[in-house]
């Protein structure tokens, strides 16, 4: 057999938390670049999952390493999910990031499938990455809605300038009413959600008052707000941290 007939065995994929964090930040790039269209990653997607992953690890790993990972993350994420499950009420642990919640809750969660034990002492890695790329089912607390709803007016056929004139002063009434709606909304949630929760719907919004890059009263500020009626999103929202991931996280979901 001659040198040229030798076949070369593929290398095992390592995945470090540097490289998973990687795979994950290019598999969000492909979404948002359309790649994405469904369940599945298109062709295209794949094939630049897999340039801009070697490129960034000096590494060669091929498709096939490349949905295994996915695969295997999609399992941790759907696990997190099932822990989670339909259950109201709770808590986050912000050391650990994990569910706080008692020792007869993780110990029955554990009874009907051991697996979710490793997520009492350290919960799932990436959770707003996973969140984002897999669209999972997560808890959410019986908490008031915020009220955004504005008053609607009649529709009726203009000529485009008009329309137009129409449009841009609603928009101004919009802006010029969150200021004070957004006063009204701390004021409800401060009597029924703990100040001391980082996921509180109250912290939330005071920190996206305070959000480098977010104007206060701005279209994206009003939907913003919309997004932190779910406590999925609160979480996701907090876990990120830095606010430069937080105005991108606000970005992608409006």
């Amino acid at each position: 057999m001659s040198l040229n007939q030798v076949p070369v065995k593929r290398k095992k994929a390592e995945w470090c938390d540097k490289n998973t964090e990687i795979m994950l930040k290019v598999c969000i790039e492909e979404v948002n670049a359309g790649n994405k269209p469904q369940n599945h990653f298109t062709k295209l997607g794949w094939a630049n999952i897999a340039e801009k992953f070697n490129k960034a690890t000096n590494l060669r790993y091929e498709y096939k390493q490349f949905r295994n990972r996915w695969d295997s993350l999609k399992k941790e994420w759907q696990l997190w999910a099932k822990l989670i499950g339909k259950d109201t009420g709770l808590d986050w642990d912000g050391e650990k990031k994990t569910i706080a919640a008692s020792d007869e809750w993780w110990e029955a969660k554990i009874q009907e499938d051991p697996e979710v034990a490793k997520f009492r002492e350290q919960g799932l890695k990436f959770l707003p990455e996973m969140e984002f790329l897999f669209k999972g089912t997560i808890a959410t607390v019986n908490e008031p809605e915020i009220d955004t709803t504005t008053q609607n007016t009649s529709s009726a056929k203009e000529n485009g300038q008009r329309k137009r004139g129409r449009e841009g002063d609603k928009r101004i009434g919009v802006a010029a009413k969150l200021s004070s709606q957004l006063d009204r909304i701390i004021q409800t949630f401060e009597s029924s959600v703990s100040a001391q929760d980082p996921t509180s719907i109250t912290a939330c919004v005071a920190k996206l008052k305070d959000l480098p890059g977010l104007e206060r009263g701005s279209e994206l500020f009003y939907k913003a707000t919309k997004l932190m009626k779910k406590r999925a999103n609160r979480i996701t929202f907090v876990a990120l941290e830095e606010p430069e991931l937080q105005l991108g996280w606000i970005k992608s979901q409006t």
